[in-house]
């Protein structure tokens, strides 16, 4: 007889709505101070319910649920840049010191900031701002990737010729046999992937925002390859440079996915992206609600939701070596 198997949730789950999960036996396990023998789990117990019992005790939590103030994903650095795009300049300040939560913290502050000067053309104390977020730990590469339309009129951040990749890899798009990966550079580039003795290479467009999509192909079913990135032949160190193809079609193997959705930006929080890495998924699928922007008519607000995520170097890491899938909800635009 197969082993009958439950979800268990992670324990460090409280951070983040993107929640990874592990199997465990059911049945007899070990005894521990929260769970001495005989403890029957919350998942097994209501299980065990009658379907009347259950219902009811659905009713409840649903109801429980709707009952709790809600916490809105939408931080206030975000709403603050939702106004620069709009051009009302003078309420930026305003909302940005404000104690509402969630907040993405001081080096996100003085981001905006310097976001909110340049846009009214304010470039010495845009200058002074800049210096002041990274002084506070923000990526150099945030002020590398813009929005371009407004950080463009600042001189540029010393250090930034450095930068070449400013974003990526991102894996997607596996098979069996072949994998595609996402960058963005800091101009227009030729980027190149090198696995093993192959090379598979594309080039970056200003017209595409600085990225494009390398695929490489001729891969074996199942199997763990080391890659690297070069940006116009200079080879480019990225951390946690290795995929896993897919198992081949017809030949059923065992793997995980990883799955969740409503990933708000906090800083503190993007630790969860090493955490799912953890369980070394083959693939993670981004529900929905991903990046939170709810501005659909201003590219600005757009740029800026993304380009935050993808300068964090947890989810650099964790997409740099996970295949990931995404679909889009109300809150992506």
């Amino acid at each position: 007889m197969k082993e009958e198997r439950l979800l268990k949730p992670r324990q460090d789950t409280s951070a983040t709505s993107l929640t990874g999960f592990q199997l465990y036996p059911r049945g007899p396990r070990k005894s521990d101070a929260r769970h001495p023998p005989g403890t029957l789990f919350p998942f097994r117990m209501f299980t065990s319910l009658p379907f009347p019992a259950r219902r009811a005790t659905l009713l409840v939590g649903i109801t429980a649920c709707l009952a709790l103030p809600a916490k809105s994903q939408h931080d206030v650095q975000r709403n603050a840049v939702q106004k620069i795009a709009l051009g009302q300049h003078e309420q930026v300040a305003t909302i940005l010191a404000g104690d509402k939560k969630p907040n993405a913290g001081k080096a996100e502050t003085l981001f905006v900031e310097t976001l909110n000067l340049a846009a009214q053309g304010k470039i010495e104390e845009a200058i002074s701002r800049r210096k002041l977020a990274l002084a506070a730990g923000l990526p150099l590469e945030r002020f590398v990737a813009g929005p371009r339309k407004v950080l463009s009129k600042l001189p540029p951040v010393e250090g930034s010729i450095d930068v070449e990749l400013v974003h990526g890899p991102m894996v997607g798009a596996v098979t069996s046999e072949a994998a595609s990966f996402w960058v963005r550079t800091r101009e227009p580039a030729t980027v190149t992937i090198r696995i093993g003795e192959k090379e598979f290479s594309n080039r970056t467009t200003a017209e595409a925002d600085y990225t494009t999509v390398i695929r490489a192909d001729g891969l074996k079913p199942m199997t763990t390859y080391a890659y690297k990135v070069l940006v116009n032949g200079k080879e480019i160190p990225a951390g946690q440079t290795n995929l896993r193809t897919f198992p081949s079609r017809n030949k059923p193997q065992p793997f995980s996915v990883g799955f969740g959705g409503g990933a708000g930006y906090i800083p503190e929080w993007e630790r969860q992206w090493d955490n799912i890495s953890t369980f070394q998924p083959l693939a993670f699928l981004m529900l929905g609600d991903n990046v939170y922007i709810d501005q659909p008519e201003h590219s600005l607000c757009q740029h800026y939701c993304y380009y935050r995520r993808q300068s964090r170097p947890e989810w650099r890491r964790f997409t740099a070596r996970t295949a990931i899938y995404s679909i889009w909800d109300d809150h992506d635009f």
